[in-house]
């Protein structure tokens, strides 16, 4: 493990990435691009649906004459504030996944450290948004499910 004992030596000094490494990283970085682009094109389109699904929504529900309470409750802004949140929320992982495709290709096209340590920190980044997200998800369901199994226990049947 030649590579092994070169990296413990000389810690602090230059990283070296073999070739193979090198393919990994652009193959990673082309996979992590097409999602990223995607991943905008999901973005636009939840705008898209932000600006119509309120007018959609409030349109339907009043031709409901049982539904008319709940289309004046809710309103169209509503909507389009809650898909507008979903839209930026999904918005900057896509966006540090995109910086982290462009930056690995440019650090292994130049050969620089410092362009793949930036690609990394928005590789980092994406992750920890995601984790966060994750977390804060987990949590409001938890919340939820023990809402719902509380009421459970007192409502009869």
């Amino acid at each position: 493990m030649e590579h092994d004992e070169l990296l413990d030596s000389n810690i602090g000094e230059a990283f070296v990435v073999t070739e193979t490494a090198k393919r990994y990283l652009i193959e990673t970085a082309k996979w992590a691009k097409i999602l990223a682009i995607v991943g905008f094109v999901f973005v636009g389109l939840l705008v898209i649906i932000s600006l119509f699904a309120g007018t959609i929504m409030t349109s339907l529900l009043s031709t409901n004459p049982n539904a008319e309470d709940f289309a004046g409750m809710i309103g169209g802004g509503i909507i389009t504030v809650f898909y507008l949140s979903i839209a930026l929320f999904y918005f900057f992982p896509t966006l540090y996944l995109y910086r982290f495709s462009v930056r690995t290709s440019e650090a292994i096209r130049t050969l620089d450290n410092q362009i793949l340590t930036e690609a990394f920190s928005q590789l980092k980044s994406c992750f920890k948004f995601l984790g966060i997200m994750m977390l804060a998800m987990l949590i409001l369901y938890g919340g939820v499910l023990g809402i719902n199994i509380v009421f459970g226990l007192f409502t009869p049947f």
